[in-house]
Parts: C-alpha cells; sequence; structure tokens
C-alpha cells in the first residue's frame, strides 16, 4: 500500500456536511392542554468543525394565535432535521448530507431515531452520536 493511499475503510476526500438543497416549510403548535409544549421538534443544523454537525431548536420565522389556546409557529428551514410534521409522522432532514457526517451534537434527543436508523450510534462519554469507523 502506497503512503498516500487511505487506508481501507475511511473516507478519499473530506467534504462539507451541510449542503444547499433548497429549504423546506414546517409547521408546529403547542395546545394549552398537553401542557404547552410544542408537538414536534424543529432543529436547525450548524457545521462549527467539517464532519460534525450541532442541532438546535430552531427560532421560528411566524407565530400565530387561531385561539386562545393554540401557538402556531412556522419555519423556513435550509439545514436541519425534525421528528415529526403534521399527519406524518416520520422524522426528517435538509441540508445535511449525511454521508460526510462524522458526528452530531447538540439537541438530538427529539431525531435519536433517524441518527440510528441512519447508522449512527451514541457515544454516553461525549453525549454524542459518532458513526462507526469514522
Amino acid at each position: 500500500m502506497n503512503a498516500t493511499e487511505p487506508a481501507a475503510g475511511r473516507r478519499r476526500e473530506s467534504r462539507p456536511a451541510l449542503v444547499d438543497e433548497g429549504t423546506v416549510r414546517l409547521e408546529n403548535d403547542m395546545h394549552a392542554s398537553s401542557g404547552r409544549r410544542w408537538r414536534a421538534a424543529v432543529l436547525a443544523a450548524s457545521e462549527p468543525q467539517e464532519g460534525v454537525v450541532v442541532l438546535a431548536h430552531a427560532k421560528a420565522d411566524s407565530y400565530g394565535h387561531p385561539n386562545r389556546n393554540t401557538t402556531t409557529a412556522s419555519y423556513e428551514l435550509a439545514h436541519g432535521a425534525w421528528d415529526c410534521q403534521m399527519g406524518d409522522r416520520t422524522p426528517g432532514s435538509i441540508g445535511i448530507d449525511w454521508e460526510a457526517v462524522r458526528s452530531v451534537a447538540g439537541a438530538t434527543y427529539p431525531v435519536r431515531g433517524l441518527l440510528s436508523e441512519l447508522g449512527f450510534v451514541f457515544d454516553a462519554r461525549t453525549k454524542t452520536w459518532v458513526r462507526p469507523g469514522a
């Protein structure tokens, strides 16, 4: 094996984890009967280091109050993930190249199922989700 060739199993080239795929419009609501908790978690992604994605709760673009017990929020998300949406209980993401991600930190609990399906494993010592072998 040549010294310039990468070892087997390693990625040959590094690339940014956040990519431009457009945006997605997400809706969320909370009701007084649910203890004033948002129905879904909408998480914005940032990449402080190449291959490291940090998820944080996204800030809504606008809020509405259809009645005195309900608050709605609208989000325009370019990079991030969510755990469910109205009428759809499946988690999703946009603008993240999961193959380029080595670890995920931050507010990961709402999307732990998605991260597990993508092959990430939770590291309790560092409190991050890591890709085995990365």
